[in-house]
């Protein structure tokens, strides 16, 4: 339990609607609170264990919940499914525009099992962060893409740091004083990576914010260890071919 909950006062609305938004979060809270023993009217405290029971029911039922990953609901098939399904229509087409420019980008230097493999395995870490970092007991799943995105977005930064990045800029109307700028590869961290930990940490916890930024941690993570591999691998083969060269007996 987050320690910021001890300091709620239920008399105070404003605490007790907080209180009530971070228990409806808890699993552990949705599957025991018929069990509770409280004092009080009992007519309504049986009133109030059947709007409980029956939130339980219709929550677990939806769609994003069988489809999406969480503490609940941790089976081999939603490792995969949570990574295509999305929240909506403008969640979906916000992700599929970040992945249809980087993942051109990455497919055109590691070819498209390539491309697969890191957007799958992206997903999969970040799936774990997710559930280790933040989620806790929560029941409320993670969906979308956004972490493989990540993955993606981290490996061609990192693997691909001689290329340059056009990015628009806006100051006013003036002259100069908008258009385009091309910057190093290597400034995707501070735009969006560091981003991604900034609003993690400034998160209240066990309530957030409704963006999984643990995920795209993990898939970020992921995305950097296998482009740092990758050019060490890549490295170390150059070297050997220079040196099997350069000892090749004429």
């Amino acid at each position: 339990m987050p320690a910021w909950v001890n300091t709620l006062k239920p008399e105070i609305t404003q605490h007790h609607q907080t209180l009530g938004a971070w228990a409806l979060r808890d699993h552990a809270f949705l599957s025991q609170a018929e069990k509770i023993k409280l004092p009080g009217d009992l007519v309504e405290l049986a009133r109030w264990q059947g709007q409980i029971r029956s939130f339980r029911e219709s929550y677990f039922d939806q769609l994003v919940f069988r489809l999406g990953l969480s503490q609940v609901n941790k089976n081999s098939l939603s490792w995969i499914t949570y990574q295509f399904s999305h929240s909506g229509f403008l969640h979906l087409v916000s992700n599929m525009i970040y992945f249809l420019i980087i993942g051109a980008a990455v497919e055109a230097m590691i070819g498209s099992a390539g491309l697969v493999a890191l957007y799958m395995m992206g997903g999969f870490f970040a799936g774990i962060f997710f559930l280790l970092i933040k989620s806790h007991g929560g029941a409320v799943p993670v969906i979308g893409a956004s972490g493989s995105i990540s993955a993606l977005i981290a490996f061609y930064v990192v693997f691909e740091q001689r290329s340059r990045i056009r990015y628009a800029y806006f100051v006013s109307l003036l002259p100069k004083h908008h258009g385009f700028i091309y910057l190093p590869t290597l400034w995707m961290f501070p735009l969006f990576i560091i981003a991604d930990f900034a609003h993690h940490f400034s998160a209240i916890d066990g309530l957030g914010s409704g963006v999984a930024y643990t995920a795209h941690m993990g898939g970020t993570l992921f995305g950097v260890t296998m482009a740092l591999i990758m050019r060490f691998g890549f490295s170390v083969k150059n070297n050997l071919l220079r040196s099997e060269i350069f000892i090749r007996p004429r």
